[in-house]
């Protein structure tokens, strides 16, 4: 406690009048600056500091240039500390412990938001100092203030998205399941099903990857993506983890009849839409309340359940935070590469990602 007790007067005494660095995406180019410009605090806000950042999958093919984002700081996973509060935002007091919940579906001043705050409000967290609708804050129990748990509820957002997604599924006939994509949404989607008590594989197409879920014991299996054409029609429940389109049509061709294939939709790229079967899907319309729940025909007698979502609501968000508090999923094994936010962080992250596990960032040079 007393350590974190420092780290945090040592975050909000810090002056930053003219370093507060973040990763800025600007007209589509992603670069570090080292004093981003706040507007000035409104009523609803919450003006917080950054303790740990986690980098996304989302966030690498925004620095790779493969997903547009709006102008502003980018990331998007994060636990901070208040240093101050607007007027209607008062319940959150000055050295707070809270976590940040970027995809709570939410309407802030007659705008509905169900995206992520890096790419719908230029308001991302991979920066020194950050001003947010209270809405997408959550205060942390005193108790919990360790560096560790600032560190691990940053997988909050991932986690509550698999949680979110695995409520579409029918789990009546599910006994096996594979999971396309070894990365930590992956790795959370199966420790979920494990809990179940189904036989869970992992499939990636970096061997990197699953020798990391492995060596954590994520899943009962493990297989190259290439190697999936041996196994035809074989799956009770395909989850797609990736925004790969290739996956999908893996996924079609490997789940039984009658199986279900689970999809997190913000996981696509610049597509809005898939084809299954004779049908095409506009992914993008399914909201939180629909769960993307439908029957589609594939032809040859074979008809599949598709499920999914978009997003998440603030019971799932808070579920995923009583997991990890509980330490029922721990996601600081993940963490694989800690760096500063320095100015060679970009290619820091972008030199990491292929080791498999999970990226932090410390703006605060804390570890």
């Amino acid at each position: 406690m007393e350590s974190f007790i420092n780290i945090k007067e040592y975050i909000l005494t810090m002056n930053l009048s003219e370093s507060n660095s973040c990763v800025m995406s600007k007209q589509g180019n992603v670069y570090y600056e080292k004093n981003l410009q706040l507007d000035d605090l409104k009523e609803d806000e919450v003006k917080v500091r950054p303790i740990a950042v986690g980098v996304c999958g989302t966030d690498i093919k925004i620095l790779n240039k493969l997903k547009p984002c709006v102008d502003g700081a980018i990331g998007h996973e994060a636990t901070a500390i208040v240093v101050s509060s607007g007027d209607n935002a008062k319940e959150f007091k000055r050295g707070d412990f809270v976590a940040i919940s970027p995809h709570i579906h939410e309407e802030i001043n007659g705008k509905l938001y169900n995206g992520n705050i890096g790419f719908s409000e230029g308001k991302g967290v991979l920066t020194m100092e950050q001003n947010l609708h209270k809405s997408r804050i959550i205060k942390i129990d005193e108790k919990f203030e360790e560096l560790n748990y600032a560190v691990g509820l940053t997988q909050s957002d991932g986690l509550a998205c698999c949680i979110r997604s695995q409520k579409a599924i029918d789990f009546s006939n599910v006994k096996n399941a594979i999971i396309l994509g070894a990365g930590s949404m992956g790795m959370f989607h199966s420790l979920l099903l494990k809990s179940k008590n189904i036989e869970v594989t992992i499939a990636d197409i970096n061997q990197t990857a699953l020798d990391f879920a492995m060596y954590h014991d994520v899943s009962n299996k493990y297989v190259l993506s290439n190697e999936l054409y041996t196994l035809n029609n074989i799956y009770d429940l395909v989850i797609v983890c990736n925004g790969d389109p290739a996956s999908y049509s893996q996924a079609f061709d490997i789940v039984r009849n009658n199986g279900e294939v689970n999809m997190y939709a913000s996981m696509f790229n610049k597509q809005r839409s898939i084809t299954i079967g004779n049908r095409e899907l506009d992914i993008m319309k399914y909201h939180l309340e629909e769960h993307l729940p439908e029957v589609v025909e594939l032809g040859n007698n074979k008809s599949i359940r598709v499920s999914g979502a978009l997003g998440y609501e603030s019971d799932e968000f808070s579920e995923a935070i009583n997991k990890i508090l509980t330490k029922e999923i721990d996601p600081t094994k993940f963490i694989t590469s800690k760096f500063n936010l320095s100015s060679s962080v970009i290619d820091e992250i972008l030199s990491s990602y292929e080791k498999g596990g999970k990226i932090m960032i410390y703006p605060y040079m804390i570890f």
